[in-house]
């Protein structure tokens, strides 16, 4: 052992394989997470993309079940990923003498709290990290020599780093500005091809879904500026980077210079990001982990300024150490029932599987709650579902349309306060409010038509709407126990308010493939004047349905 640790290089490679032992534990104890549940949905329906994200991580899911079930059958390519981005880094991006500063590299890799959190845990954030150390060095590979084959794989691994997460864009997008020259180059252009020609099939899901996820993340994210969201931005940095990171990294970005192209794109890449998503939080909250592809730059260039002024060798190998300690236990903590339940890292498989008990084999249909979905389906393999909503953010769900396999079914509708629902479980902190539907039916995927004759919508306006069902399923209007209106809805700043309609006449059974033609009469007396965005939905106990598209309307 002693010969190990006097050789840097072992040393490495010994720190490699612990590490890769200690995630691999790690994953398995670890309660798995919301939204690694919900990527495991991703998984079990291989597609080129899906609503929120592009397809790679639900790749990573599919490949780790080809070896192990459970947590494993989640995170086992995650922790190979994450001890194979350490390697790479170590192998091809770090300086020549790196054999100096091996326990330096250690300390910061293991400090770096998101990061780590990546070496067990699976979301796009993996991928995205490890192919964006391909990257890099593929990026210096092409800097130092320009052919086809360099050309060729640079182009493969931006599409992979696509592939992976969309803030990829950000990180090509900050290299090619920091060495703006390269755009002269011929070979810049053929790796842009063979991107290009990679994305294909991912282009031509988002033309096939009418661009879901362009629209969530350009358009449905926007919110109204508030001071909460600019004054988090730096705490949740801390929390990504660890503040014994970020902050002595930060001021020796500014009292150094990059010394060569490489370098230059690093300081390009870290600025960039950080920056980037501070301005982003003057139009809505940021997740902490959007900036995490800064790491990698991270770690390079500390050990960059840590060889050209020593002193900070002592600062990495006491204070960042120390800070070691925290990163640690929190780690371990998430072993254990000790962190508050409203963390939500534990308690989850307990509280669904006594669902389960109590429904038996009922399929589950969860509204506003896509996360509850995914973990019942995770722990306990029975069938669930999202019911989508008007006031509940789109997911994948509403692309699958999982529901509609349940129609004339009896199942099991998880919805607190309505009329009907009844507290099904209560007790040990666990409580489900819900109600059974004998025969269900759900008109949340018609589709309803209309045009207003101007963006002025005068009180009792009358509209003309046609009604698709361009489902499997028929709907019934006078369904027994789920009977549907139709309802106005007005929208502004977040808020919404439903003006019930006087219709001219009623459809009863919409079969599929028909549409059906009426009109409404909308009072707007009691509604408040301003700008709004109208739209007009079915209305059922599950509630208002997305059926309509949205359009600008003033009330007088």
């Amino acid at each position: 052992m002693s010969e190990i640790l006097k050789n840097p290089h072992k040393k490495f490679y010994f720190f490699l394989i612990l590490i890769t032992l200690v995630n691999l534990l790690q994953a398995y104890f670890t309660e798995i997470t919301l939204d690694e549940a919900y990527y495991f949905q991703y998984a079990r329906e291989l597609d080129w993309g899906y609503y929120d994200h592009p397809p790679m991580v639900a790749l990573v899911i599919k490949i780790s079940q080809l070896f192990f079930d459970g947590n494993l059958g989640v995170r086992f390519l995650t922790v190979l990923l994450f001890s194979g981005n350490l390697f790479l880094i170590w192998k091809y991006l770090l300086p020549q003498d790196k054999a100096s500063y091996v326990n330096e590299f250690i300390i910061l890799s293991l400090g770096l709290v998101m990061m780590n959190a990546y070496s067990f845990i699976t979301t796009p954030d993996v991928p995205l990290l490890f192919f964006g150390t391909i990257f890099f060095i593929l990026y210096k590979r092409f800097t130092e020599k320009q052919n086809f084959w360099n050309a060729v794989l640079l182009g493969i691994s931006v599409a992979l780093l696509f592939y992976s997460k969309y803030q990829a864009v950000l990180l090509v997008f900050f290299v090619v500005i920091s060495n703006l020259k390269m755009l002269t180059k011929p070979y810049i252009y053929l790796a842009g091809i063979v991107t290009s020609l990679l994305m294909i099939p991912h282009l031509m899901w988002h033309i096939q879904h009418d661009f879901p996820t362009f629209q969530y993340h350009l358009v449905d994210r926007s919110e109204k500026f508030k001071i909460k969201y600019f004054l988090e931005y730096l705490p949740n940095q801390f929390a990504v980077f660890n503040p014994f990171i970020l902050v002595p990294f930060v001021i020796l970005l500014f009292k150094n210079k990059y010394q060569n192209l490489q370098e230059k794109a690093y300081y390009f890449v870290s600025v960039g990001f950080l920056v980037f998503f501070a301005l982003t939080s003057l139009r809505g909250h940021v997740e902490p982990h959007w900036t995490v592809i800064a790491s990698i730059p991270m770690v390079i260039l500390f050990l960059q300024f840590i060889k050209e002024k020593p002193s900070w060798q002592k600062y990495a190998r006491t204070i960042v150490l120390g800070s070691l300690v925290l990163v640690f236990t929190t780690r371990v903590l998430l072993l254990t029932d000790l962190l508050p339940k409203k963390l939500e890292f534990t308690g989850k498989e307990q509280k669904y599987k006594a669902l389960a008990e109590k429904i038996g084999k009922t399929p589950v249909l969860f509204t506003g709650s896509f996360q509850s979905t995914s973990l019942y389906n995770y722990f306990t393999g029975n069938e669930s579902s999202t019911l989508g909503s008007l006031n509940v953010k789109k997911t994948q769900f509403d692309i699958w349309k999982r529901e509609q396999n349940y129609f004339g079914k009896r199942v099991f509708v998880e919805k607190p306060n309505t009329p009907r629902s009844q507290k099904i479980i209560d007790e040990n902190n666990i409580n489900f409010n819900g109600f059974y539907v004998e025969h269900f039916q759900t008109p949340n995927r018609l589709k309803i038509e209309f045009e207003l004759p101007s963006e002025q919508l005068k009180n009792n306006q009358i509209i003309p709407i046609t009604i698709y069902n361009l489902t499997k399923n028929a709907v019934d209007f006078n369904h027994p126990e789920i009977p549907v209106t139709i309802t106005a809805v007005f929208l502004a700043h977040r808020e919404t308010t439903d003006i019930p309609t006087e219709i001219e006449k009623m459809p009863t059974v919409l079969k599929p493939g028909e549409s059906f033609k009426t009109q409404i009469k909308i009072n707007t007396q009691n509604l408040k004047a301003g700008d709004y965005n109208f739209g007009i939905t079915t209305n059922c106990i599950l509630g208002n349905a997305y059926n309509s598209k949205f359009v600008k309307a003033t009330v007088n």
